[in-house]
């Protein structure tokens, strides 16, 4: 039930495809050098999080780009607040592990 819940919010959208205007970076304000910076940048975070279990992978996105709340989360795909908090966690602990992300 949980993937039907996910797959709704997403359905139109490639889960895996995260840009710069999702995250709000203006790219006109960016010199073409920090711009590719960005776009490695995201192409490893990327990367990364295809690594993750969907879930853990859309409760990161959710919380750190979609800007929802714990409860926000745990009511969209049903699972708990501590759910939710755990699954940030080991999305954080990932990134932090793997790539060279600040918390």
């Amino acid at each position: 039930h949980r993937r039907k819940i996910i797959e709704s919010k997403y359905q139109h959208e490639d889960e895996s495809d995260i840009d710069i205007d999702t995250l709000g970076i203006e790219a006109e304000s960016l010199e073409p050098d920090s711009l590719t910076s960005h776009h490695q940048e995201l192409d490893l975070l990327q990367n990364m999080l295809n690594e993750l279990p969907e879930i853990t992978r859309y409760v990161f996105i959710l919380r750190r780009i979609d800007g929802m709340s714990h409860a926000e989360i745990a009511e969209q795909l049903e699972i708990s607040t501590r759910s939710s908090k755990h699954h940030l966690h080991i999305a954080m602990q990932h990134l932090l592990k793997h790539g060279n992300f600040e918390e």
